[in-house]
């Protein structure tokens, strides 16, 4: 755990970003797990196990970074929809639809989309 007060508010800054950067690329990490065997003898076995784990990017990580950064280009549309099991709009609860838009301007004529 960081202390508080003997890290300062620029390293807290720091890390938080490493950390946006790593969800929003997606990371691997190694999961160590240790057994103990008994054999028949009694005599026992330590065995290790080293499982390598992979995180996904985080597309909400990836949306966030994109608005925040890049407000210009990228903005977020929040819609909300209630609609029954047939599909026709409703009262509350409902259900809540966000998506990234990407705005097109005139000086990205020469940018190709992929």
């Amino acid at each position: 755990m960081l202390d508080a007060i003997s890290f300062p508010a620029s390293a807290y800054v720091a890390e938080a970003e490493s950390s946006l950067l790593k969800r929003i690329a997606g990371y691997e990490y190694n999961e160590t797990s240790k057994e103990i065997r008994v054999h028949p003898d009694g005599s026992k076995t330590e065995i290790t196990k080293v499982t390598k784990k992979h995180v996904p990017a985080d597309t909400r990580a990836i949306e966030k970074f994109l608005t925040s950064f890049s407000p210009r280009r990228y903005r977020s549309t929040t819609m909300t929809m209630n609609l029954d099991m047939l599909g026709r709009e409703t009262t509350p609860p409902g259900i809540e639809i966000s998506f990234v838009q990407r705005e097109l301007f005139d000086d990205e004529e020469n940018e190709v989309d992929v």
